[in-house]
């Protein structure tokens, strides 16, 4: 089990993650909804295969989060279950529907 949070800008914000398996849906971006744990910080607690690749999103594919470290490739991997929880955060909303990723 894995532990991902996320820290929002706006305390209204939905953010949902998928990816690469059933527990992250299947590519399907409106599946899997992170839970809100303060106003401002989302988690979600997952089993996980490696590889692991996913994105986060506010529930489709035009609201996807734009990551600005990872400038050539658009997806989180994971490849081996890490050591600690992962934590992003999202400064700010760069586009309507877009979500900007900071880690």
């Amino acid at each position: 089990m894995i532990s991902i949070k996320v820290s929002v800008p706006n305390n209204t914000d939905d953010v949902y993650i998928f990816g690469n398996q059933e527990s992250l849906g299947n590519w399907q971006p409106n599946k899997v909804k992170m839970n809100q744990i303060s106003a401002y910080e989302m988690e979600i607690s997952l089993n996980l295969t490696y590889p692991s690749e996913f994105k986060f999103t506010h529930e489709n594919w035009e609201s996807e989060a734009i990551i600005t470290k990872l400038s050539r490739e658009p997806n989180f991997i994971l490849n081996e279950k890490p050591q600690q929880s992962l934590f992003y955060s999202i400064l700010r909303l760069d586009r309507p529907n877009q979500l900007v990723f900071y880690f």
